[in-house]
């Protein structure tokens, strides 16, 4: 019984340090490309600033304004958000982040109910319980596939806005070709989201 309970919380607890490395790294390769972005002019150091330090929305925001799309328009961006939740609640534990996940995806814990407290016969029950622990949140093995499949989705959607921006003079068969290859992977994806 105690073996059982052991490799239980040491799964869990693998599940999110995997979940944390995946963020951290996801995170700091899209600060980096937005960087990259940053052209030269009179708001270029306050766009890198905000590439670098700024919060996940204002990072939205610099992308639609300096390349005219923003990350929520990505098809991975619900995913990418979930990532973002996960990996910040198994950074800090119990907080904003933590509640914020809780908010979004209830599934997580299983084994919270909604249901007013009861108490002793003849006091009134008391108002529903507060969000429940972090570490009470079960994270499946699965969302580490989904986590990692949503940030290819994302760097392949990026190519292909690259490659369709490329003036159409300047294209080739070989251009056509990766250009079809990301599209039908993006299709793939799209389907097996639903």
């Amino acid at each position: 019984m105690f073996a059982k309970a052991e490799s239980e919380a040491l799964l869990r607890v693998t599940i999110q340090a995997f979940c944390l490395s995946i963020q951290s790294l996801w995170e700091r390769q899209l600060r980096n490309w937005l960087s990259e972005c940053v052209g030269p002019g009179p708001s270029s150091g306050q766009q890198r600033r905000t590439a670098q330090h700024g919060p996940m929305d204002k990072l939205s925001s610099l992308l639609s304004e300096m390349r005219g799309i923003p990350l929520r328009a990505f098809s991975t961006w619900d995913d990418l958000m979930l990532l973002h939740l996960v990996g910040n609640a198994c950074r800090h534990g119990d907080g904003k982040s933590a509640n914020d996940l809780f908010r979004a995806n209830p599934e997580l814990w299983p084994n919270w109910s909604s249901a007013p407290l009861t108490m002793p016969a003849g006091d009134p029950p008391m108002g529903p319980p507060s969000p429940p622990l972090f570490e009470q949140a079960v994270l499946p093995r699965e969302l580490l596939d989904r986590f990692a499949e949503a940030i290819v989705g994302f760097w392949e959607d990026v190519a292909y806005i690259r490659l369709n921006s490329i003036e159409p003079s300047k294209q080739d068969d070989l251009l056509w070709a990766e250009m079809n290859h990301l599209r039908g992977r993006r299709q793939a994806r799209i389907a097996r989201s639903r």
